[in-house]
């Protein structure tokens, strides 16, 4: 984890306060370097050679040319590669080795490196940025009379007009995120996942490019070498992960997908983490586990009144609006860890079919005939609204935060995001792949990055890296979702490496309980916003409201989920001063 910031400005004096801005992503070293053509800032986490050989701008001459690159995140397998060159290492930084592996082979180089990362590398006269496969790492810029670029949007706005892109809104109204290149600010961009951009300083011409596609490729092996090849991939991924010179740790939920990457990682020095809130406690389920691997276990007793206290900082921290109420937990969870780097088990649930969406995604020519037995129930106007749609639209119909009607309410244009649809595969792999392609990069690893980001800490996801996507878009529908038991084959690879108290506990979201403040100051707090601004209407939001409350948690968080994502949009745009 580090924060990257430059332009093509030699010199430029808006840097400093540009990665001075973005320091808590890296507090261990900031610096600056400038040439005649450009100027690059690097906000430090020091995590692998945590020397002062190892910090950043880096500069190494190949070939006699000059190459320098400001890089934020990970190559875990950089020792291996470093055999490739012959070379002299002056550092035993992933930095150094990415920066030669540039030079000599370009972009095809980073075919070969496991992790993530946004990087900018200067070269001839060129600034190349780079997000990685699945965009774990963002990366913002802007593209007037110089390119400028940051780990953050917010330390971009004080060059732009601070004005709501009109078409970034209507996406984000419709999926609670705003898809690369828009960004909520016009004139803010955003690099798509696996993409790198070429910028020309002497012509200013600046080409975006796609260097790599998850393609799905179905394979013809018996369904237990499948789960033999899963196993490997994902063992060999929680090993590299495990890369570090400072200490590891790991969130464990006592949930399927935690526990596997944190047994796989088990050791003596191993530190895990869980929480306990007042309406979600999964420390019984987290302890045992910990105590079966014998791991340095650490529990972490909140309330709901602290999540509350810190909505705030949250949406200050999550630097772009996202209306994911999970940001809270996440903040709290890095907030109170004190090793540097954490495993997580994000992203299970989109390779193997973990969610409801995915099941009334497969399901819903079934269970939609349910929907006319107690339609009044938002989740069963969901499955109603299933009917008669197929495709994209049936799929988008189960994911829109708000429906085409509501949007016209509030004033703004529906909006489809069929360009990240890809037709001609398994129905169910096309909702994971959009899923992937959409919801990851500009929600859920977001919320690794910036709540992890918030206090300096760098959050690793396991099952995402490439070889273990790849896997998994190779196998058959019935491999992960069979008679609606979902996570089929990953269940069946870890299930005897398990103890049963976590085999046979129930699937638990944690559920952040904003229906019930909107019924309180959460909701005063709205209305007031609501009056300020004027870039939604607000009658049918003031409707919501006023809606009254039923025992059934997820009925109400429909509706909440609609409030809570109105109410980080107007909170970030109050907080940054945006039109």
């Amino acid at each position: 984890m580090s924060g990257i910031s430059g332009s093509t400005i030699p010199n430029d004096d808006s840097i400093n306060k540009m990665v001075e801005s973005i320091k808590h992503r890296g507090p261990d070293n900031v610096s600056v370097w400038s040439n005649k053509f450009v100027t690059f800032g690097h906000a430090r986490l020091s995590i692998i050679d945590t020397s002062n050989a190892g910090n950043q701008p880096f500069t190494v001459n190949i070939d006699c040319e000059e190459h320098t690159i400001v890089f934020n995140g990970e190559i875990y397998n950089y020792e291996t590669l470093q055999k490739e060159f012959n070379y002299e290492w002056k550092s035993q930084s992933d930095t150094e080795l990415l920066i030669v592996g540039l030079a000599k082979q370009g972009i095809k180089f980073l075919e070969k490196c496991h992790g993530m990362w946004s990087f900018a590398w200067y070269h001839k006269k060129k600034v190349v940025l780079c997000r990685d496969r699945f965009g774990q790492k963002p990366l913002y810029y802007t593209n007037t009379d110089h390119l400028r670029f940051s780990s953050e949007l917010q330390s971009l706005l004080p060059f732009t007009d601070k004005k709501v892109d009109k078409k970034a809104l209507n996406e984000y109204l419709t999926y609670r995120f705003v898809t690369a290149p828009l960004t909520i600010i016009e004139g803010i961009f955003k690099l798509d996942a696996g993409e790198y951009a070429e910028y020309n300083i002497e012509t200013k011409k600046f080409d975006i490019s796609k260097y790599y596609n998850l393609i799905y490729r179905p394979t013809g092996k018996k369904y237990q070498t499948k789960i033999e090849d899963l196993h490997g991939n994902i063992a060999k991924s929680v090993s590299l992960r495990l890369r570090s010179d400072v200490d590891v740790g790991s969130f464990l939920s006592g949930g399927w997908d935690s526990s596997i990457i944190t047994s796989l990682a088990a050791t003596e020095s191993l530190h895990t983490y869980s929480m306990r809130f007042d309406t979600m406690n999964e420390l019984p389920y987290a302890e045992k586990l910990a105590k079966y691997l014998g791991t340095k276990h650490h529990p972490i007793m909140l309330h709901d009144s602290d999540a509350f206290n810190i909505i705030p900082e949250v949406i200050s921290m999550m630097d772009e609006p996202v209306g994911n109420p999970k940001f809270l937990p996440v903040y709290l969870l890095c907030k109170h860890t004190h090793t540097k780097v954490i495993l997580t088990g994000d992203g299970a649930d989109e390779l193997y079919a973990g969610y409801d969406r995915y099941k009334m995604w497969a399901y819903g020519h079934y269970l939609k005939h349910f929907a006319l037995i107690k339609y009044r129930y938002p989740i069963y106007k969901k499955l109603r609204d299933l009917r008669g749609k197929k495709g994209f639209e049936a799929f988008h119909s189960i994911i829109s935060v708000f429906s085409d009607n509501e949007l016209k309410l509030i004033g703004v244009q529906p909006v489809r995001l069929t360009e990240y649809w890809e037709e001609g595969i398994p129905p169910l792999f096309q909702a994971q792949l959009f899923d992937i392609r959409t919801l990851l990069p500009n929600d859920f690893f977001m919320e690794s990055d910036k709540m992890g980001g918030a206090h300096g800490k760098e959050l690793r996801t396991p099952f995402f890296d490439h070889k273990v996507v790849e896997h998994a878009f190779t196998l058959k529908e019935k491999d992960i979702l069979k008679h609606y038991t979902e996570k089929r084959i990953l269940k069946d690879c870890f299930s005897a490496e398990l103890p049963q108290v976590i085999t046979k506990r129930r699937k638990h979201g944690f559920n952040v309980p904003i229906d019930q403040w909107f019924k309180q100051r959460l909701g005063q707090e709205l209305h007031l916003l609501l009056d300020e601004q004027t870039v939604i209407k607000k009658e049918y939001i003031k409707k919501l409201l006023e809606k009254p409350l039923n025992n059934n948690y997820k009925n109400n968080f429909v509706n909440a989920q609609k409030l809570w994502t109105i109410y980080v949009l107007l909170s970030w745009m109050k907080h940054h001063k945006v039109l």
